[in-house]
């Protein structure tokens, strides 16, 4: 823990999260001038606010479902003075803030969120739906073995189901999946798994995000466009860390952070070196003429 507190007071790179390590030596300097006792007091407030977050999560969960569900019912309420459904993107902004104040972490409040919302998207209708529209007793017992296991198991370990492709249904066509790989880590979703083993499988079968209105994946080709010239290579690069920064920072998200400074630095070589190629063309080209 002492070591982490050392960790959170050292600078990151324009607030991402990513450790700037070209301020070791000062941190190193600090924490020499700084007595013992400091670094144990900071690291004891800490773990005791970690662990009042964990004995009080509970309560944040409550208060999450609470506004979850008001959210959805004033979006489904079609009223006219809710377009867009802003109303409820401030209730959501609200319960953020409002966790936040009372002293949950970011990180936290985005896991307690993803778990709750995904919770209730899972969680099965009445028999009588599933009957209605041809599913039958034995569907609405699969998505329910699937809902009281996931109900089991710790916000973590359900927020890394939320970010997951299909975890709860098996693959149409027989083959490896999502499901399968659950399935068989829980012993047919009779035991419960920890987050690790979950993420793991989430890296496996990341959710995509970006489906078109068919369901079908979207294809990485359409999404790319000619770049005009080489100076724009240096633009590109600069918006897409610029759009990093303004991400939430966990864990997922610094990782990617890291990939894109080190993309940032290769186009920026790249397009140093195309240039000093193209100019050097360009004088070769004039002095033959």
């Amino acid at each position: 823990m002492q070591l982490e507190i050392t960790r959170l007071f050292t600078p990151n790179y324009k607030d991402t999260g990513v450790i700037d390590w070209r301020f070791n030596e000062d941190l190193q300097v600090i924490c020499q001038s700084l007595e013992a006792s400091t670094i144990r007091g900071l690291a004891e407030f800490a773990k005791k606010k970690l662990e009042l977050e964990n004995a009080y999560g509970g309560y944040a969960i409550k208060i999450t479902e609470a506004f979850i569900e008001r959210a959805e019912f004033v979006k489904d309420a079609k009223d006219e003075s809710n377009k867009h459904n802003w109303k409820g993107k401030v209730l959501m902004k609200t319960l953020r803030k409002g966790l936040a104040e009372i002293g949950f972490k970011p990180q936290h409040i985005t896991k307690t969120i993803g778990a709750v919302t995904f919770m209730r998207y899972i969680k099965p209708s009445e028999l009588d739906s599933y009957e209605d529209f041809g599913g039958g007793v034995e569907a609405y017992e699969k998505d329910n073995e699937f809902y009281q296991w996931a109900k089991s198991l710790s916000v973590s370990a359900q927020y890394e189901l939320s970010n997951m492709e299909s975890p709860r249904s098996p693959d149409v066509f027989g083959g490896k999946s999502c499901h399968g790989e659950l399935k068989e880590v829980s012993k047919n979703f009779t035991e419960p798994v920890g987050k690790k083993k979950l993420e793991r499988i989430r890296q496996q079968y990341p959710k995509i995000w970006n489906r078109d209105n068919r369901g079908a994946k979207p294809n990485p080709v359409n999404t790319l466009e000619c770049v005009p010239d080489f100076d724009s290579l240096n633009n590109i690069a600069e918006q897409i860390v610029s759009l990093t920064y303004n991400l939430d920072t966990d864990e997922t998200k610094v990782r990617a952070f890291e990939i894109l400074k080190g993309t940032e630095d290769k186009m920026k070589e790249i397009t140093k070196m195309t240039l000093t190629q193209a100019t050097e063309r360009k004088q070769l080209t004039q002095s033959s003429y």
